[in-house]
Order: structure tokens, then C-alpha cells, then sequence
């Protein structure tokens, strides 16, 4: 062979290994990579018990949302733990049973006052709620 045929299949060799190279890297990094590591390097996946919050639209009642609940305990595997009712004042009473381990759990959250366009108020429930729900994710929880 040619000095040239050499040097373009030398080049052609080098060009298929970088691109094996680049294409085992890519689905190696796609298959370990984790945005929440322990010190140990295990994977901390806490989506699925991460709560979704169903919160009826202004003037509505917890019933515009019983659909989508039911709908999500179907397809989705997922478990309606708590009805956080809000009330006029403010006060939010919690109803239910979240157990330790509950997958996909769902809390509909219902106000009281369904036209109240106060959304300070909206926020301050969000916000308790939020705190509640951090401190009491990996515990078993009864409310009545």
C-alpha cells in the first residue's frame, strides 16, 4: 500500500475509536449519574415520596379535584394521605393517614373560603404546609 492509503486508515481508525470512546462515556455517565448522593455514594431518590398538593381553583371546592385524585391513584400508583382543609381564619386542620414508606403521596389541600383572593394567606398555608410536610415525611402520621 501507499504511504497515503497508510495514513488516511490510520486516520480512519483513530476517528471510529474516539467516537466508541465518546459514545461508552455518554451512556456510562446517563446510567450513574445522580443529583443526590450520600457520603457513601448511595442514590437518594426521594421523588416518590415527595407529596403532590391539589389545591381546587378560585370559587371551586375540594370536589373539583376528587377527579384528578382518583385519576392519579389509578394510572399513577399514587395515595391520597391528608385533606388539609384551610379555614376562614386561617387555621388549617388535617384529616388522614400517612403511613411511613407511602408512595406517591397526595394531600388536597381546601379552602374554606373558596373566593378569598387573599394570597398572603395562600402563601402562609403553602408555607405550613410545606414545613409540616419536610418534617414529617419519614414518619408514620395519624391525624383526625
Amino acid at each position: 500500500m501507499k504511504k497515503k492509503n497508510w495514513f488516511w486508515l490510520g486516520i480512519s481508525v483513530i476517528i471510529l475509536l474516539s467516537i466508541g470512546i465518546i459514545c461508552w462515556h455518554v451512556v456510562n455517565s446517563r446510567n450513574s449519574y445522580s443529583a443526590n448522593t450520600s457520603q457513601v455514594g448511595q442514590v437518594v431518590d426521594r421523588s416518590d415520596s415527595t407529596p403532590t398538593i391539589y389545591l381546587h381553583g378560585w370559587g371551586a371546592s375540594g370536589k373539583s379535584t376528587d377527579s384528578m385524585i382518583a385519576y392519579a391513584e389509578q394510572h399513577n400508583h399514587a395515595h391520597k394521605v391528608l385533606t388539609a382543609q384551610v379555614k376562614r381564619d386561617g387555621t388549617i386542620v388535617l384529616r388522614g393517614i400517612w403511613p411511613k414508606g407511602t408512595v406517591h403521596p397526595i394531600i388536597q389541600l381546601v379552602f374554606a373560603d373558596n373566593k378569598n383572593g387573599n394570597y398572603y394567606l395562600t402563601r402562609e398555608c403553602f408555607t405550613t404546609l410545606s414545613s409540616y410536610c419536610r418534617k414529617n415525611t419519614a414518619s408514620s402520621t395519624t391525624i383526625q
